[in-house]
């Protein structure tokens, strides 16, 4: 028997709200600490499921109450009045008060105190435009980053926890997406494209298996358009997941071949790491998707989830709490 998930629901634009869930699964406004924008990006603390952080058009916001109050922990603003966006967020895995935020001009920023003070870690990277941040969960202070549209240039890697970058393949190249398999963390995958066809762009995915050093391009077997993300699950089940724009591509060989699956435009995907076989989508125009059998089919998920644009996923690795950012906030399922 399906059971519709729980789901509180956390509030904002110009004006903020907490939608509070009552007993009967009702929700109802109330003030709430102040977050404005769309949460494009979204990170949870892997030690305290409560500690969140939310990257928007207007910069980094947190909170540590499970998203219920918000404060601002990053913000530029330029002279003409514009704000810097924060497209990415990665926590590291072994030590949460390492922070890494990705922003559209300003490449990467670090914080080693949970968020509170920000330096510049751009060495050989520059303000390239920073899409996503992978993560080596072994050895956390290698990392690599995707650099593209606007300003983009291949796949950028570090070894020193982003003191200094070094470009590790893909020049001249958009890349949309890149992800470190935890089981193997020198198995780098990444999608890219050539900006010299960008107004019909065919995406490429590429995997290295010497940390960076070379690529190979396997082709997936589909059309590959805009993949904005990717998810692997930690099982040692060979199971590879990419949200595309055409809908979910799943590889169960380490890549080498790929299914189309699940909903159209997907924008971002998790894998539920306490549920085998369990895995979350992310719509920007048909909302939130689950799958129970490992990607093979998909149903409609979150019910009270009213918000049709979804743009970034994060789920706790020690609790059951998913965070959904979307165009009207940030919304928290309990899973169970």
């Amino acid at each position: 028997m399906r059971t519709a998930a729980s789901l509180t629901g956390l509030l904002f634009l110009s004006v903020s709200v907490a939608l509070i869930r009552s007993d009967n699964g009702a929700q109802s406004p109330q003030a709430s600490g102040r977050l404005a924008g769309q949460a494009t990006a979204l990170a949870v603390d892997p030690g305290k499921p409560v500690v969140v952080y939310a990257g928007t058009p207007l910069g980094l916001y947190r909170s540590i109450d499970g998203g219920r109050t918000w404060s601002e922990a990053w913000r530029r603003v330029y002279p003409t009045g514009n704000s810097e966006s924060v497209v990415l967020v990665a926590v590291n895995p072994q030590d949460p008060q390492t922070v890494y935020i990705g922003t559209e001009y300003e490449g990467i920023l670090k914080s080693i105190d949970g968020g509170r003070r920000w330096e510049a870690a751009n060495r050989g990277l520059g303000r390239l435009s920073v899409r996503q941040l992978a993560i080596n969960p072994t050895h956390p202070a290698t990392m690599y980053a995707a650099t593209g549209d606007p300003y983009g240039d291949g796949v950028f890697k570090t070894t020193d926890g982003g003191r200094t970058w070094v470009r590790s393949g893909l020049a001249h190249y958009f890349v949309d997406a890149v992800a470190v398999d935890p089981r193997t963390p020198d198995t780098v995958y990444a999608a890219y494209w050539d900006p010299m066809f960008a107004n019909d762009p065919e995406e490429v995915f590429a995997r290295s298996t010497d940390g960076g050093r070379s690529w190979r391009y396997p082709k997936p077997g589909v059309s590959t358009a805009y993949i904005s993300s990717f998810a692997i699950d930690r099982r040692g089940t060979a199971s590879i997941y990419a949200a595309t724009r055409r809908g979910i591509l799943r590889s169960t060989n380490g890549g080498r071949n790929w299914r189309l699956a699940g909903p159209p435009g997907v924008s971002a995907i998790e894998i539920d790491p306490l549920k085998a076989n369990t895995v979350y989508a992310a719509s920007q125009s048909r909302g939130l998707f689950r799958s129970v059998n490992g990607g093979r089919t998909w149903s409609r998920y979150g019910h009270g989830l009213k918000a049709r644009m979804i743009y970034s996923l994060a789920i706790s690795s020690r609790s059951h709490l998913l965070y959904v950012g979307t165009d009207a906030g940030v919304y928290r399922i309990a899973t169970r």
